[in-house]
């Protein structure tokens, strides 16, 4: 069920597109009617709600005292909706699409484990056919686990929920090159926790380079390459430092309108992060000298027969820690793995 904080806003969103739907059926569309609109629903099943370690699974299989959950499973089923609308609108040169995205993720049984995602994305066409693409991504409230809150007084709660709120601005220029669009773009991206935890923060500076490009007339394939670099609002008397550089490679592959079954859509891809923790005290073992391994894949069939289009799809995760012999990473840090099983319906309307 979703928390009654943003059921007013998913059922407005909802109606929308059936409103501006009629409008727009009418050539003298009004400005503020999407140019096209749509959306999708899915229900999921995931192996790990919480994302957590090998070593947490184990402390919540065990009833640990050291451990609050405050859930009562770390598997659950899982709903999904998504929204958008892209308009245009003329600008100082060409025209400039607008596109604004909604997207809430629901736990059936938690209803701590939700959130709602936003986004608003623009893409200014310039004369040379390339564009200037700016998106902006805004994630209210996560929540991630209770924690041991350090600063405790006596008296005072021992565990505290930690959760995060993230926002996301990149800049991006895209055009053809030798036949493929190749796109440099630079990212900003903040994590700011709640205030038990102020020390977890994180601001991240971004760049990357990614190349799109054909393959025949139903394929197209996307590598993509980034380097970040991430600093804590760590300071010594707060904990470990987290702070760490990285690099990421993402390869991602659709397949559409190919015979002898042009009414199926294929998207897959993977991506994988190589981080490296920067701190230089080596008291700190779980991060001192470490390097881990972070993966996602994905897999989604989607059947494109009617205006609604069913889809099924497969999404992996997790993580390998590489330490030097002896070191121990800490619980909610340590490896893991999650898997996601979904199934759901898309629509698209418009140009």
């Amino acid at each position: 069920m979703l928390l009654p904080r943003t059921t007013a806003v998913v059922l407005f969103l909802s109606l929308s597109p059936l409103l501006t739907g009629i409008a727009g059926a009418d050539e003298d569309r009004p400005a503020l009617v999407p140019e096209s609109y749509g959306g999708s629903f899915s229900v999921g099943y995931d192996t790990n709600l919480l994302g957590a370690s090998r070593a947490e699974e184990d402390a919540f299989d065990a009833g640990d005292p050291e451990y609050w959950f405050v859930v009562d499973r770390m598997d659950d089923w899982v709903l999904g909706l998504e929204l958008w609308g892209e308009w245009e609108f003329p600008s100082f040169t060409e025209e400039v699409k607008v596109e604004l995205a909604y997207e809430r993720a629901q736990a059936a049984h938690d209803g701590i484990l939700g959130y709602d995602h936003f986004e608003i994305e623009l893409k200014q066409k310039l004369p040379d056919r390339s564009r200037i693409e700016l998106s902006i991504e805004h994630t209210p409230q996560v929540y991630l686990r209770h924690r041991v809150d350090k600063d405790a007084l006596p008296g005072e709660p021992r565990f505290r929920p930690e959760a995060v709120r993230t926002t996301e601005i990149e800049v991006g220029y895209r055009r053809n090159l030798l036949g493929t669009q190749a796109t440099p773009y630079f990212a900003y991206e903040e994590e700011d926790r709640n205030r038990w935890f102020d020390e977890r923060d994180e601001k991240n500076l971004i760049g990357g380079f990614d190349l799109a490009f054909s393959v025949g007339a139903s394929n197209r394939l996307t590598t993509i390459y980034e380097i970040n670099r991430s600093r804590s609002r760590n300071v010594p008397d707060l904990g470990s430092d987290r702070s760490y550089d990285q690099h990421v490679f993402a390869v991602r592959w659709n397949l559409s309108n190919a015979r002898p079954i042009p009414w199926i859509e294929l998207e897959a891809g993977t991506q994988w992060k190589r981080r490296t923790y920067t701190t230089d005290d080596p008291e700190d073992e779980s991060r001192y000298r470490r390097r881990d391994w972070l993966f996602s894949w994905n897999l989604e069939v989607t059947a494109e027969v009617a205006r609604i289009s069913p889809f099924v799809g497969l999404h992996g995760s997790g993580r390998f820690v590489d330490l030097p012999t002896g070191a121990t990473a800490s619980d909610e840090e340590g490896e893991s793995e999650d898997l996601l099983i979904r199934t759901g319906v898309k629509w698209e309307r418009g140009s």
